[in-house]
């Protein structure tokens, strides 16, 4: 099976077409592993399908690939939220920022942590935190 490119597999994914698009990515993974940029988009499909366990270990092997990716720990802080583990998300987020201390999205993450654990206070400050970082 050729690779028909990531642009391909952002078309797929953007049109719901994750059926279509997984095998590709899981053929291209077997013969290129060490590609985070893969690992990122299947992990995407695992979360959109309801495997955000899968999605997590994909997330994890991409990291080690490239450990200064903040979008890559900012994803995976999502997905941990979507497992509902507050605790870990919330340290992901801030490893996001010890990376990126403008990665305004981590802020918002840690707002909705906060507020998942009843921090209203705390959500406030990191909400606005996020808002002041935001690009208009």
């Amino acid at each position: 099976m050729s690779f028909p490119g990531f642009d391909w597999i952002s078309e797929k994914i953007a049109h719901g077409a994750y059926a279509e698009a997984e095998p590709v990515l899981t053929d291209f993974i077997t013969r290129q592993p060490r590609n985070a940029h893969a690992l990122q988009f299947l992990a995407l499909i695992c979360s959109q399908t309801g495997r955000a366990n899968m999605a997590t270990i994909h997330l994890k092997r991409a990291i080690s690939l490239e450990p200064a990716s903040p979008a890559l720990r900012y994803n995976l802080a999502n997905v941990l939220q979507i497992l509902g583990n507050q605790t870990d998300a919330l340290k992901m987020y801030k490893d996001v920022l010890r990376i990126d201390p403008r990665y305004y999205k981590a802020w918002l993450g840690i707002s909705q942590c906060h507020l998942a654990d009843n921090d209203s206070q705390t959500a406030e400050h990191a909400a606005k935190k996020g808002i002041e970082l935001q690009p208009n």
